[in-house]
């Protein structure tokens, strides 16, 4: 895989696997990479029949000491607890972080 299309490919993924945790966890953010991976796996790419975690881990850094209701009164264009280790592209349009976001603003409304 390139290293442009694993960016893209875990740039996609993360903040599935992440908003997949904030909802299974009541709007707690996850602490780490094992509580995601132990967490649930949402389907999201058709061709793939899980999470390739050797790709976003070398990709992708989380800030895992983040405060989810601060996360939640962020814009996708300044989200910082998700970000690609190496930038090849701009994500903050991407899909997966506004959605992200709305899911954290679900549980915490009011900000920190």
């Amino acid at each position: 895989m390139l290293d442009a299309e694993g960016e893209v490919y875990a740039m996609h993924v993360t903040p599935n696997v992440v908003e997949a945790y904030v909802n299974e966890n009541n709007g707690a953010w996850p602490d780490s990479w094992e509580a995601l991976k132990s967490g649930p796996q949402p389907v999201v790419f058709l061709q793939h029949d899980s999470i390739d975690y050797e790709i976003v881990l070398r990709k992708i850094t989380i800030d895992f000491d983040a405060d989810p209701a601060q996360l939640a009164q962020q814009i996708p264009a300044n989200f910082t607890a998700i970000r690609p280790i190496n930038p090849v592209y701009d994500y903050s349009d991407d899909y997966g972080i506004a959605q992200l976001i709305q899911t954290l603003k679900k549980y915490h409304p009011e900000g920190p």
